[in-house]
């Protein structure tokens, strides 16, 4: 008998909550919309507040993914040089402002390419939630062109939860 733990026997378990109900859907040319190329490139901030996560089943600790729901495959073209980026805000209503002050890199790819139905991104590190503040997802790609959207899942709030800019140039993501 030993008291060393073996790396082939550690496992980490942990929970999963989807906020919202996914009533509607952005089409191929309509935004918001998080894997949109109706132009070059698009960037958005969506804000996350607190209540809605703790809501879902969501609880104060380590957050290590992100997912949209594709309701479509309007374009097999992929995303390049796609990034999420998240923070921890006091910000309850988005407004014209585009915030942009200690966000934290949690995913990228140089190529993402969507597929039909729940598209996760695993953390390159855990984004750690402290359960009482809102959080601002900044997410952002740029192509050298255009197809469609990726039509996804999203549901109305009452209140204004995401900004966002779409560009046909190289400097949509600054």
């Amino acid at each position: 008998f030993t008291s060393d733990w073996s790396e082939i026997w550690s496992f980490t378990t942990g929970s999963f909550f989807i906020i919202g109900l996914g009533e509607d859907f952005n089409n191929n040319t309509t935004y918001p919309a998080p894997y949109g190329n109706w132009y070059w490139g698009a960037k958005h901030q969506i804000l996350l507040r607190a209540e809605e996560i703790t809501a879902a089943g969501g609880m104060p600790g380590d957050l290590t993914s992100l997912s949209f729901n594709v309701a479509a495959i309007n374009t097999t073209a992929a995303l390049t040089n796609f990034e999420i980026k998240m923070k921890q805000t006091t910000e309850n209503d988005m407004t014209a402002t585009w915030d942009e002050t200690d966000l934290t890199q949690v995913f990228f790819s140089a190529s993402l390419t969507n597929v039909l139905g729940w598209n996760t991104h695993m953390f390159s590190a855990p984004f750690n939630w402290d359960g009482v503040s809102n959080i601002l997802i900044d997410i952002c790609f740029n192509n050298a062109s255009y197809t469609n959207n990726q039509s996804t899942y999203y549901t109305p709030t009452t209140f204004n939860s995401v900004r966002y800019v779409r560009n046909d140039n190289a400097t949509v993501c600054s």
